[in-house]
């Protein structure tokens, strides 16, 4: 007898299908929980599914009950044996699990093909494969009958699967082994009642770093004002703008100078240049481009996209594996991506974009690359079933036709585009002036995409005409950097941190697994740092709460809340993940754990020696009465204001006062002690600044500063 165990029922019911298995049987107890009792290849088997992990890793109390308290004496916990528990959410798909097992004569695993399958499969393993055989089924990147088929008839051996499995175990052991005991060092050390628990996380905790340090750089902005000196010119009856080449002017009077001799002086078009640049067609989708896009283009979260994401592959089989890293798809693929665009030139939905198969350009190196598809799966890409755009919903749609198109781009032209750019001398001062026009508008992958370039520059301009022209010296202010939104975050995740232009070197930072988490866990990464209330969104952008940032500020350790680090250990768990060698992956595992323990014991002792960098916030969910009518008040982004407003009340107080912006600490304060302690920065109308505490005058309802101390 043979048990297949698959991770989710999803595939499980593919696979089913494929295998000709049956019906399902569900469970009387949990009718959620099923199997298909089946014959497969001449001997009894049975397909049963779990629901992600059902089993992990114990807690530190349970190895001793003297952890329980948080002792910071007897932390950090480190075991001499990782061991795995049942999760007692899912016991029912663990019962089943263990009776199946139990009774099988060998195992197939055939949960999703990539690290974080083999560990949920193993898991489960270590605790009831009772050391029996077992072979891997390497499910293919789309869930199409024929690829399974030809997956559990071509079974990987126990022994081939050894390094990712190791890769998988490593991953896991220090992920607790930071989570755990930084956590109860960071928590005991630097929180309080009102904080709470202080989380500490491999990628969590760089990545909220990156978010903080945006903010820092956002809010210590300072504006300055800047002029541009811009100009409006006609030549023969035909107008267009240029921006003054001198740039920038971050001083008035040389903004008015310039002016002042470009209006007085003739004006003429100095020079007409035109150039030829390419636009190449668009790599494919990897999970973390494909998030980035939705995000972009329709405003999704990382969640939302993974959802629909997630159906369109394991309900309608329509898109291939949703979690990959790779951009790239295999040359061995060639046929099958033929086949694909066919089956969608003869839908309705993408007719209109349908080329001769004479006129299609050939597959190249550009998406059609072996050494760039890591982990056996390729870039996010349609699969042979052809779609029924009735089934979907609206959502489904978009995200099922946005990856469409993009593989449509492949057969077509690289975008030949045109670039003018005209420089007009005002008197000596040049104007440059920039249009861009596409050459081949419908035999480029232009076409597809439906994107427009900009070209404001007349055909029948010639170099030496005179133009007459209206200059404006326009006055504006520098501005801070963006805040990340969920797109450029997760762009900045894949790279490590790092702002990287050049495409190849972001292709090798993926597929050497040098970022921040993989395609798999980094929307689950920003999802937990909402969840943990580490951070906000404001519309489209994301920002680090008070409690984020007291948890960055006072973690002194540089190496924890590094990206390099975290970004380097994803490179060494990808190099074990891919040693053909067993005796290598076994030595670079025992190497990897060894010097995380020894860092752990050193950073750990870092933390609970320690002194606060800067004082905790208080939360603004805090209980606070108010003054007038006893009712709660709330803390909002405005300032403080009474929930019994719809009753009369009339307490509120403004955030800012003089220029100043109050923290949520010193507005409790206020709210709650009548006054604060001494704050700094705020200014007279004069504009001087001042510091003093600020008192709230119960009977008039009104703050007022407090100068019993003369620090006007």
């Amino acid at each position: 007898m043979v048990t297949i165990f698959v991770e989710k029922y999803s595939p499980a019911k593919s696979i089913a299908n494929a295998l000709k298995a049956g019906k399902r049987v569900p469970l009387k107890s949990e009718p959620a929980v099923g199997y298909w009792h089946f014959n497969f290849k001449g001997e009894d088997a049975y397909i049963i599914y779990g629901r992600g992990h059902i089993t992990k890793l114990q807690t530190p109390e349970e190895y001793d009950s003297a952890f329980h308290t948080w002792d910071l004496n007897v932390y950090p916990c480190v075991p001499n044996k990782f061991l795995v528990k049942q999760d007692d959410d899912t016991k029912n798909y663990f019962n089943l699990a263990k009776k199946l097992f139990h009774k099988s004569d060998w195992i197939i695993n055939a949960t999703d093909s990539d690290r974080e399958g083999e560990l949920i499969f193993h898991n489960v393993y270590e605790l009831l494969g009772e050391g029996k055989p077992w072979k891997r089924a390497w499910l293919p990147n789309d869930l199409t009958a024929n690829k399974i088929v030809k997956a559990f008839d071509n079974l990987r051996t126990s022994n081939e699967m050894l390094p990712l499995s190791l890769a998988a175990k490593s991953r896991s052991i220090i992920d607790w082994l930071y989570g755990m005991n930084y956590t109860v060092a960071l928590t005991k050390k630097l929180s309080n009642k009102q904080l709470g628990v202080l989380p500490y996380g491999r990628v969590q905790t760089p990545t909220l770093s990156l978010i903080v340090e945006r903010e820092k750089l956002v809010r210590s902005h300072k504006k300055t004002p800047i002029w541009n000196l811009v100009g409006e010119f006609t030549s023969n009856n035909s107008t267009y703008k240029g921006e003054c080449a001198l740039g920038t002017f971050k001083n008035k009077v040389d903004g008015e100078n310039a002016y002042n001799t470009a209006i007085k002086g003739p004006t003429t078009i100095k020079s007409i240049d035109t150039k030829i640049k390419k636009l190449k067609k668009p790599l494919l989708f990897s999970t973390t481009k494909l998030e980035s896009a939705c995000n972009k283009k329709f405003g999704w979260d990382t969640a939302k996209t993974d959802s629909v994401l997630q159906k369109l592959y394991s309900d309608f089989h329509y898109l291939s594996y949703p979690r990959t890293d790779s951009e790239y798809i295999t040359e061995e693929m060639k046929p099958e991506i033929k086949q694909v665009l066919l089956n969608l030139f003869a839908t309705p939905e993408f007719s209109a974009y349908a080329l001769a198969e004479k006129d299609w350009q050939p597959f190249t190196k550009r998406h059609f690359d072996n050494s760039k598809v890591s982990e056996a799966h390729t870039a996010i890409i349609p699969t042979l079933t052809k779609p029924d755009f009735s089934v979907l919903s609206d959502d489904e749609k978009k995200l099922y036709t946005l990856v469409c198109k993009t593989l449509i781009s492949i057969v077509y032209e690289d975008v030949e585009v045109a670039e003018t750019t005209v420089i007009t001398n005002a008197n000596g001062i040049e104007f440059k002036s920039i249009g861009k026009v596409s050459n081949n508008p419908i035999t480029s992958w232009q076409k597809v995409s439906g994107a427009t370039l900009k070209n404001d520059i007349p055909s029948n301009l010639n170099v030496g005409d005179s133009v007459s022209s209206k200059l404006e010296l326009k006055e504006g202010e520098t501005k801070p950097p963006a805040r990340f939104t969920e797109g450029t975050l997760l762009a900045m995740m894949e790279t490590a941190g790092k702002l990287i232009a050049d495409e190849s070197i972001r292709t090798l930072m993926r597929v050497e697994k040098k970022g921040l988490g993989t395609a798999a866990t980094r929307g689950g990464i920003i999802n937990s740092l909402k969840k943990r209330k580490l951070i906000t969104t404001k519309g489209k952008s994301i920002v680090p709460t008070e409690k984020g940032i007291y948890l960055i500020d006072n973690l002194s350790i540089t190496e924890l809340k590094s990206a390099d680090l975290t970004g380097v250990m994803e490179k060494t768990l990808n190099d074990i993940a891919n040693t053909s060698d067993n005796k290598t992956a076994t030595s670079m595992t025992s190497s990897l754990i060894k010097s995380t323990i020894n860092d752990l014991h050193k950073y750990y002792n870092m933390i609970i020696n320690c002194n606060p960098v800067i004082s905790a916030p208080v939360s603004s969910t805090a209980k606070l009465k108010c003054p007038l009518c006893g009712k709660e008040v709330r803390i909002y982004d405005w300032g403080a204001g009474c929930s019994g407003y719809k009753e009369g009340c009339k307490f509120s107080i403004s955030r800012t006062v003089a220029g100043k912006k109050l923290t949520d600490n010193q507005l409790s304060k206020l709210v709650s002690n009548g006054r604060t302690s001494n704050i700094k920065g705020f200014k007279s109308k004069k504009g001087t600044t001042f510091e003093c505490p600020l008192i709230y005058n119960k009977t008039t309802n009104k703050v007022n500063f407090d100068f019993s101390n003369n620090k006007k």
